[in-house]
């Protein structure tokens, strides 16, 4: 009821003026308008063109108060704020000219600005009483609690004992927050392997999440585990791997000849008979860098709002070799016959992508880790 009462307070009817096509810096217009106004206070044009754009300003802005008062949710005490401090900022551009003040009898609304804030507050102080109470969804509503009485210590700075309640909801939040599976621009990406192991990305960063998290304030799950526990989650955390690409940055091949003395009998007086084999041995070296953009979105399925977005863009590089021989095996001295061995035993079937997303899947997972963390942070 006080807010209407309000509202009517602001509102007067305003007539006898057409609509004029107003320019999207309104401040900037209203400024040219009243300089030039105050070059020649007589001047009939310029008195009617500042008369008009002011009454039109103040109309649009009436409206739209009265507009944001039929608003129920706790956001509609922002706009109004904002409404009235643009029409303030307003009110101080006139009231800096003598002439201008006479001609328009502009409105002082510092009073329904503060008044408005404490309207605000204090709705939002009871907001958190009242959420408080609930205890919905494991203390889920205690996080909207804690939101809602640091909304109303923003509005009014020492607002009641709203710091002392936003501290102590914060201690009982706690939520459930579902990682999804890795998206590789338009599909999955190959099961989302994480760096060294088997394990999936959204397996270890769960665990890891859950790990570092403090006071049990979230709880994190991958889908499967979700179903297996018969959780239901309040936020969920999309991740998407976007501008993926790799190009090689550098190569290296050498080629050579490896030489080994072999036994390859005796001769009737029981000497060793040694000869030389030789291989022709190709060694290839190649460095690959990869980079992309690793995209997060956090939402409140509960409230169908989104938390937090970002971004984080990371670049790794990894080396690849090769060796390869012709001719007689038997040539291949030791040095030689171990690269072989090892190239033999580290290839794979992998592509550069593959290789590309295992290094930055590395170096992105304390970032995004710790991104992660202070988004949900109550």
């Amino acid at each position: 009821m006080r807010i209407f009462i309000l509202i009517a307070f602001l509102i007067f009817s305003v007539s006898g003026f057409e609509a004029l096509s107003l320019p999207g810096d309104q401040a900037q217009t209203l400024t040219q308008l009243l300089i030039q106004f105050k070059k020649n206070p007589t001047n009939a044009h310029a008195k009617e063109e500042l008369a008009q754009f002011y009454n039109q300003r103040k109309k649009i802005h009436e409206q739209t108060l009265l507009h944001l008062s039929r608003e129920t949710d706790l956001g509609h005490w922002d706009k109004l704020i904002a409404e009235l401090n643009e029409m303030q900022e307003e009110f101080k551009l006139i009231s800096a000219s003598e002439e201008a003040v006479e001609l328009l009898n502009p409105v002082d609304y510092s009073y329904s600005l503060n008044n408005t804030k404490e309207l605000a507050a204090a709705s939002c102080y009871q907001r958190g009483i009242d959420l408080s109470k609930r205890r919905d969804s494991k203390s889920y509503s205690f996080r909207l609690a804690a939101l809602a009485f640091r909304k109303a210590n923003e509005f009014v700075p020492g607002y009641r004992d709203a710091s002392l309640l936003a501290n102590q909801a914060s201690k009982k939040v706690s939520v459930n927050v579902l990682i999804t599976g890795i998206q590789f621009d338009s599909g999955y990406y190959k099961g989302g392997v994480y760096y060294g192991s088997d394990a999936r990305f959204q397996d270890v960063l769960a665990t890891k999440l859950n790990q570092v998290v403090e006071n049990g304030s979230a709880r994190f799950f991958t889908q499967e585990q979700a179903l297996e526990e018969n959780e239901t989650m309040d936020w969920v955390i999309y991740l998407n791997w976007s501008d993926v690409g790799s190009h090689p940055t550098s190569a290296y091949q050498a080629t050579g000849t490896s030489q080994k003395d072999v036994q390859v009998g005796t001769d009737k007086s029981g000497n060793p008979i040694v000869r030389t084999k030789y291989a022709d041995v190709s060694s290839f070296e190649r460095t690959v860098s990869t980079s992309g953009n690793l995209f997060f979105s956090i939402r409140d399925v509960r409230q169908g709002e989104e938390i937090a977005a970002g971004s984080i863009h990371t670049e790794s590089q990894f080396t690849e070799s090769s060796v390869e021989f012709a001719g007689d095996a038997g040539g291949l001295n030791d040095r030689s016959r171990q690269n072989i061995d090892f190239n033999k035993s580290t290839s794979g079937v992998k592509s550069d992508t593959d290789e590309g997303m295992t290094s930055m899947n590395k170096r992105i997972f304390d970032p995004l880790k710790y991104k992660i963390l202070n988004a949900i942070a109550f």
